[in-house]
Parts: structure tokens; sequence; C-alpha cells
């Protein structure tokens, strides 16, 4: 089998000339593909938003998006959910003071469980749990 050597330059002038002889005719060219193919560059600027929640820019996918990504949807949920809470009294700031349930010192809770100030006060309010069982 012998393979002949092909001359992409000389091919290309014989193209070339058969297509200004008016012989062939040059395939138009193929359409962009993927999702902004169809959109000029003015429209894709409009869908250019920033992020409600931490300000980065990003191309939205639809007309409802407000945020880059799902962990920024989570974190607005999350405030938004504790916001309605709170001004419903339903929920206290979860960073205010509380007084501890043994020794009743104002301390600042971290999360909505955390009833004792210290370990030692833990300790003092599990035994008491246990006596009154």
């Amino acid at each position: 089998m012998n393979l002949i050597k092909i001359n992409p330059d000389e091919i290309r002038s014989i193209v070339g000339k058969v297509v200004a002889q008016g012989r062939a005719v040059v395939p138009p060219e193929k359409p962009k593909r993927g999702k902004y193919s169809g959109r000029t560059e003015s429209q894709n600027k409009l869908r250019v938003i920033a992020c409600d929640q931490c300000g980065t820019k990003f191309m939205k996918q639809c007309a409802v998006h407000l945020r880059c990504s799902k962990a920024c949807s989570r974190k607005a949920n999350i405030e938004s959910v504790r916001v309605w809470f709170v001004a419903r009294g339903l929920r206290g700031n979860p960073l205010a003071h509380y007084p501890c349930d043994n020794c009743g010192t104002v301390f600042k809770k971290l999360n909505a469980g955390h009833r004792f100030c210290g370990p030692k006060c833990r300790e003092i309010g599990k035994k008491i749990r246990k006596a009154m069982k």
C-alpha cells in the first residue's frame, strides 16, 4: 500500500482555484454551539449581574437567578429565615447574652443548645438531671 503524502498548501490552492472558477461553493460557517451562542454580546452583557449575597459577578442562567452558587443561596435562605423568626419574636438573637441555667452568670450563646456557661456548670447540670430521674 502506497501512502500519498498530502501537502495541505497545495490542496488549499487547488480548492481556491475551483471556488474562484465557480465550480465549487464554500460551505457557510458553522453556527456557534453552546448555551449563549444565539445571543449577541450586548445581550450577554445584560445577563451578567452581581450576586446579592457575596457580590461576585456572574452570568445568570435564567431570568430568576439572583445568586452565583448554591452556597450563596443557602446562606441567604438561612439569613432570611432567621430574620423572619426574630421579627416575630419566635427566636432571640443567636449571639445574645443569656443567663446560665446553673449559676446565673451571663454568657454569650454560640448556638441554641447552649444552656451552661462552661464545662463545670454543664457537669453540675448533668448530675442534677440524673438525680431528678
